[in-house]
């Protein structure tokens, strides 16, 4: 299934080296970690098609197409002169309507891509894009046929993405509003290694585009890059290139619009050490990923690190904000001192006292704080032993204070993205409407 297509490529690398996350606080302040790795959020055909027709209804598509104009314009410097020639040069005004063969408009399809110009390396780039979001395209065209202008939409999305990941895999850290809001979603929900792995697979794609002698050979071309983005992959892709359409003042709003965005919230605060919500409202400056591997985030002065310690890595920084939902009660996912847990008699929070005390971590500690909508106060049994016997079973082959602390916080967060989570055991529990 192509869903695993990032992951048959995480695999197909052998053994990678472990990433770094490199953050710069201002002042001189860095912070290096190991971040700690969880699977990607999952978008599903459903979840993606409410998205798009959510987001869809708040573009102005005229504004958006100037807007991510200037910012290509910004990121290339390619001559339309020079790709102009050979096999793929004379065959644009034959090809139309196969390559467009699913629109109303074929000619205006192409021309949304290539801006009625000879192939160049930068539409040849763009058109194997382009194929590459074939399936998750099939998924939602017919839906947003009566809406939108499908092919100007679709253009503008290839377009979106054909530039982010260009300015994503330059030497240059990423700095300009837009990109940085759709670097730091896309590594939010499917995580460091995979958008690293993303990377290379764009950077293939553009020698390949460059160098295809054919539409045909544009075609394979992408669709290898979409077997490496995976259904899943495509899916975040589109939504998040919607998402952050607009300007900065549409990112705050259109973000958390997006499905699991609560998940990825947390995600982006284990994994990455920034917070979603500040990284698409301008509390990111800039966000690379080095060739080998490392991202390098740098914070605005204003904005604190969201770094969750793993194995190895001391307690530096603080958590400006708690993961979970956007609003309800904050509560201990561990019980803590204090809590129901204990005042009721319970010994719920003297085990996760001693149990924090192998990681050298504290309940009080941001990694086992959480908000949930629809908390209800103190919690069922069920919920503290099911807690305890997962953070128990993590930490059972530890064997010192670091080992330990890793396997806490990578527990931690898994536990953490449940209960973000409709329908999940740890949510019902400690909701008062199970299906919310």
């Amino acid at each position: 299934m192509r869903a695993l297509g990032v992951l048959a490529l995480l695999l197909a690398s052998g053994c990678a080296s472990t990433r770094v996350v490199r953050l710069d606080t201002g002042g001189g302040k860095s912070i290096a970690y190991t971040p700690i790795e969880t699977e990607p959020v999952e978008m599903d055909e459903e979840e993606f098609k409410g998205a798009v027709a959510r987001l869809v209804p708040d573009l102005r598509l005229d504004a958006v197409f100037k807007e991510v104009d200037q910012e290509d314009r910004r990121s290339s410097s390619v001559s339309h002169g020079s790709g102009g020639d050979g096999a793929l040069g004379r065959a644009v005004s034959s090809a139309h309507e196969r390559i467009c063969h699913r629109q109303e408009d074929p000619m205006g399809c192409l021309g949304m891509m290539t801006g009625g110009l000879t192939l160049g390396p930068m539409e040849r780039r763009m058109l194997a894009l382009y194929f590459a979001f074939d399936g998750a395209w099939d998924d939602i065209e017919e839906d947003l046929r009566d809406t939108v202008n499908v092919a100007a939409l679709r253009g503008l999305v290839t377009t979106m993405s054909g530039t982010a990941l260009k300015t994503l895999v330059a030497p240059e850290p990423m700095t300009k509003p837009i990109s940085l809001a759709w670097a730091a979603s896309l590594i939010a929900y499917l995580g460091t290694e995979p958008v690293w792995k993303l990377g290379q697979g764009f950077s293939r794609l553009v020698e390949e585009s460059r160098d295809a002698a054919s539409f045909e050979e544009l075609e394979r071309v992408g669709h290898r890059f979409g077997n490496v983005l995976g259904d899943n992959g495509a899916r975040v892709l589109v939504v998040v290139s919607l998402s952050v359409l607009g300007g900065r003042n549409a990112m705050t709003t259109r973000g958390p619009k997006m499905p699991g965005f609560a998940q990825a919230a947390i995600r982006a605060q284990t994994e990455a050490g920034f917070q979603l919500v500040g990284a698409l409202s301008g509390d990111v400056r800039s966000i690379a990923l080095t060739s080998g591997g490392e991202l390098k985030v740098m914070l605005a002065p204003t904005a604190v690190a969201a770094v969750a310690m793993g194995p190895g890595a001391a307690p530096m920084g603080t958590v400006g904000g708690i993961q979970g939902d956007a609003e309800g009660a904050v509560h201990p996912i561990c019980a803590g001192k204090g809590t129901a847990a204990e005042s009721d008699g319970g010994p719920w929070a003297q085990r996760c006292q001693e149990l924090f005390g192998k990681g050298g971590m504290r309940p009080e500690d941001p990694a086992n704080l959480i908000r949930i909508k629809g908390h209800r106060g103190s919690h069922p049994e069920a919920y503290h032993a099911r807690v305890f016997e997962l953070l128990d079973d993590a930490t059972r082959g530890c064997r010192d204070i670091a080992g330990c602390r890793g396997a806490l916080t990578r527990e931690l967060a898994r536990i953490a993205r449940e209960l973000v989570t409709k329908g999940t055991e740890l949510r019902t529990l400690v909701t008062s409407d199970a299906e919310e």
